[in-house]
């Protein structure tokens, strides 16, 4: 059996969250968060099938003494007093549908535990991937961040086959102590007919800075959600993203900064409206290769391919569709550009407000 020894909080954790997704309904347009997202085709009883083959690796060597790397489902054994305080403490079942689904039958995933004054150079690398389309994949990641630390964590959702279909999730959760600098990037490759949710949520202690970084490539629908709470005075964070997206893919990308402190965030809590996206896709006259960035209002990926539709107003606008071995060659470099940007991640001005 897929879940046979876990712990007893652990699977009493799962039936609760079960429940909870019996008793909630399918989020509708007629919901605030979802009103841009068309949920109606999804039945995710087809994908009742979980992936028992599933991969989760882990690329870590050398840690530093304390330093905790470890598959979940394992950590929830042999790390309980770290692990059951914190699991879906922040990412609550209650949120939604999807959310409790996650909570209730998320399969591997990670958890790092970094003990205070730890310094980490090198990335640490985690990779999870599947091999059966219509299948179900639910990984979740665990990141619990010392005070004054300083590490960089990369995520990767990997498909075998590119033309794969089923339900993928890829959710984190991220506890960063006073003072700590951790860099997060996740890069999701699920197949291009996948339905595809992901929930992000830190919470972050004073002093703390997060900079937090989206790659999102496959899926037909892919929905993430990222929140930061500054709960600490000082703590500042970054939420980014890119995606590269042709035909009728659907991308929706939500950052929710929350501000409890007096911490600073690069989207403006107040001005929700005005949150930015950064989009890149080839231009027509661009030289091969070379594709331009764009800031953009948010923007909902439209069905039809060579359209978008803004998030707020909904008028569409033509956009060039993006030619697919540009796309692909620009993917093969997202993992360079990701590694650059967390390179001179701590060169740049502590806060960085996008402006409308």
């Amino acid at each position: 059996m897929l879940f046979r020894g876990e712990p007893d909080w652990l699977r009493d954790r799962r039936q609760t969250a079960f429940e909870t997704y019996t008793r909630l309904p399918m989020p509708s347009k007629t919901d605030e968060e979802w009103r841009r997202s068309d949920v109606s085709k999804l039945d995710a009883s087809a994908y009742f099938e979980f992936e028992h083959a599933t991969a989760h690796m882990t690329y870590a060597t050398d840690m530093p003494h304390g330093v905790i790397v470890e598959s979940l489902p394992v950590a929830a054994k042999e790390h309980r007093e770290l692990v059951e305080p914190r699991l879906f403490s922040l990412l609550k079942p209650e949120r939604d549908r999807f959310t409790a689904l996650h909570a209730a039958l998320f399969t591997g995933g990670n958890f790092v535990y970094v003990p205070d004054g730890t310094v980490i150079e090198e990335p640490i690398r985690a990779e999870s991937y599947s091999k059966q389309s219509g299948t179900a994949v639910l990984p979740h990641t665990l990141i619990v961040a010392g005070s004054n630390t300083r590490f960089n964590y990369l995520d990767e959702y990997v498909a075998e086959d590119d033309a794969e279909s089923g339900y993928r999730t890829g959710s984190t959760e991220i506890f960063l102590g006073e003072g700590a600098q951790v860099g997060y990037v996740a890069v999701q490759k699920w197949g291009r007919n996948v339905w595809h949710f992901a929930d992000q949520r830190a919470e972050l202690q004073k002093d703390s800075s997060l900079k937090l970084f989206n790659v999102t490539l496959g899926g037909k629908f892919s929905k993430t959600r990222v929140e930061a709470s500054l709960a600490g005075e000082g703590s500042n964070a970054e939420l980014k993203a890119i995606y590269f997206a042709s035909g009728e893919q659907f991308f929706d990308f939500q950052p929710q900064p929350r501000a409890f402190g007096q911490g600073q965030s690069d989207v403006d809590p107040d001005a929700r409206d005005r949150q930015q996206r950064r989009a890149l896709h080839p231009r027509r006259h661009s030289r091969p290769g070379r594709p331009r960035a764009h800031v953009l209002p948010p923007l909902a990926r439209h069905p039809r391919g060579d359209r978008q539709a803004d998030a707020h107003t909904g008028i569409l606008r033509r956009r060039p569709r993006a030619h697919p071995v540009r796309a692909r060659a620009e993917a093969r470099r997202v993992r360079a550009g990701v590694a650059h940007w967390l390179a001179t991640a701590s060169r740049r001005p502590k806060s960085c407000r996008s402006r409308p």
